[in-house]
Parts: C-alpha cells; sequence; structure tokens
C-alpha cells in the first residue's frame, strides 16, 4: 500500500453540512427561497431609500429654520419670539401665520402638490408648525439664597419667578409632507437661553 491518504467519511460530513449553511444562507439573502425570488425586494428598497432621503432633507430644512429662529432671537431679543402655535403650508387646517411668531421671513420648502418641483429632488410638504414657548425659572424663596425648583411655562405655578429675565424659550417645529399618499412628519425642538 501506498501512503496516499483521502478524506474521512467525518470529513466530508461536516464539510457538507458547512456548505449547506452557506448555500441556504444565500439563497435566504438573494431571495430565491422566497415566493418572489430576487427582484421581489427592490421595491421596498426603493421606498425606504426614498423614505431615508426624505427624512434627511425634513431635518436639514428643520435643523436651518431652528438656527434661523435662534439667530432671529439673539439679534431681536428672545422677546420677539411671540408664544404660541404657528404654521404655514397648502394644508387647509393651517392658518398661513408664520410670520407673526417673530420669526422674521424664512424662505418655506417651495414644492407642494399643487406646485411641481423644478428641481428632481424636493418634499412634497404640507405644513410646517411652529410651537414658541417660554420656559420660567422658578426659585424657593423661603431659603436664603433662594434656590431653584424647577423650569415651568406657567409662572404662577406656585414658585416665585422672574418673567423678565430668567426664563428659556422652547422653539417644537414639525414638518409634514406626503410621499405616496402616506403622510409622514418630523419633529426638531431646541430651547434658546
Amino acid at each position: 500500500m501506498s501512503n496516499e491518504r483521502g478524506f474521512t467519511l467525518i470529513e466530508i460530513l461536516v464539510s457538507l453540512a458547512i456548505f449547506a449553511v452557506v448555500v441556504i444562507g444565500a439563497l435566504g439573502v438573494l431571495g430565491a427561497a422566497g415566493s418572489g425570488g430576487f427582484l421581489s425586494a427592490f421595491p421596498t428598497g426603493f421606498v425606504t431609500t426614498r423614505a431615508a432621503r426624505d427624512i434627511t432633507a425634513a431635518a436639514v430644512y428643520l435643523q436651518a429654520f431652528q438656527e434661523h429662529a435662534a439667530q432671529q432671537a439673539i439679534s431681536q431679543g428672545d422677546a420677539s419670539l411671540v408664544q404660541g402655535t404657528y404654521c404655514q403650508g397648502s394644508d387647509p387646517s393651517c392658518a398661513n401665520n408664520l410670520s407673526s411668531a417673530g420669526l422674521g421671513s424664512y424662505p418655506l420648502p417651495s414644492c407642494n402638490s399643487s406646485t411641481p418641483c423644478p428641481q428632481p429632488y424636493q418634499l412634497d410638504w404640507r405644513k410646517i408648525d411652529v410651537t414658541i414657548q417660554r420656559w420660567y425659572a422658578c426659585f424657593n424663596t423661603s431659603t436664603t439664597p433662594p434656590t431653584f425648583v424647577k423650569y415651568s411655562t406657567d409662572p404662577g405655578s406656585g414658585c416665585t419667578v422672574d418673567t423678565a429675565q430668567e426664563y428659556l424659550v422652547r422653539v417644537r417645529s414639525t414638518l409634514t409632507w406626503q410621499y405616496r399618499g402616506a403622510t409622514r412628519t418630523l419633529v426638531v425642538e431646541r430651547y434658546l437661553p
């Protein structure tokens, strides 16, 4: 007999088991084991990609809007931001009064269902809602020196506040848009000292 050595039965069975696991995993990834095959996942991937692009565009717009509000508060003073809820857009439930919030002029998205976009990609936006609140610093004046307790939207909530000096301005912006009939929203908040 010569010294030639082949594979044992155990080695062959182990390699077949590993090969079977790899093949089943690859078929599952490609979708060949499912009913629709490889191309059945394409529409889902396309919609997911479009949703991600929409969220990115909405986030960039709202972050820029919040920066504009912060600059307006710095240049005109926090008191120039009028408390309340404002909105603007093509949604019929929207009272077009965003300019009365004291935010100055800010360019709104230019495309919606009635005005097609000249660019290849834009949000089909419906409205932007902006809520401006003052959060006053509450102090316990029964101690010396007075100690900070909490921030409150109600200056008469059982604590002493200095409404002229100690407050934060909360600006909450919500952008609503549609894609293929589905309404989507994104919210960005910022506290201005």
